[in-house]
């Protein structure tokens, strides 16, 4: 225990070094530390792992499962970053809406990861919490999970979105529009890096 303890630690210290090295007096990082959280660099790692993806994958496919007709196609490389830009635009780290989020953090002996959660503090905020799983060893991202909720005037939709390292991301998409049936839509986005 102590030794996760102290990985943890390791760990924390290596995700928010380049966040922190200036030369402030004690003043400015009381400030700073009440305005905002020091983010995990998530949309870095959807970033890298789309450029990744684009130039290694041997296969990209994508399956889409809507209100159960199910399909699968090969996708372009111009495709799977047209798809993925619903994670990389998130915009969690933009300054503007750092205080939007509050952080949480735990050690998981479960499944050996450092997880981080990030909630919105604003009910009016689209994304409404993301949770990133850490390999305790590697240090490695293993898992990103978002809820998001837009509402609209006519309609609410509803996105849970996953991402799994170098492997897959999923879009399960629900619309529902007063007085009409609801509509889902399941979009599996899979690629094979050569190991």
């Amino acid at each position: 225990m102590k030794n996760s303890i102290l990985n943890l630690l390791g760990l924390l210290i290596i995700i928010f070094a380049g966040y922190g090295c200036g030369n402030k007096d004690s003043n400015d990082r009381v400030a700073e530390d009440d305005d905002a959280v020091k983010y995990f660099p998530v949309e870095s790692f959807f970033q890298q792992q789309v450029k990744t993806a684009d130039s290694l994958a041997i296969d990209i496919y994508k399956l889409t499962d809507s209100n159960g007709l199910k399909d699968s196609i090969p996708l372009s490389r111009a495709q799977l970053k047209e798809l993925s830009e619903v994670f990389t635009e998130i915009g969690l780290t933009d300054s503007a809406n750092k205080v939007k989020y509050t952080e949480s953090s735990f050690l998981d002996l479960a499944t050996n990861s450092y997880t981080f959660i990030y909630k919105a503090k604003e009910p009016s905020w689209p994304i409404k919490d993301i949770t990133i799983l850490v390999d305790t060893l590697s240090t490695q991202v293993k898992r990103v999970f978002i809820n998001k909720i837009i509402s609209n005037a006519d309609s609410t939709i509803s996105e849970k979105l996953g991402w799994k390292n170098n492997t897959t991301f999923f879009i399960n998409r629900t619309v529902s529009v007063p007085g009409k049936a609801e509509r889902t839509e399941l979009i599996t986005v899979a690629w094979q890096i050569p190991q």
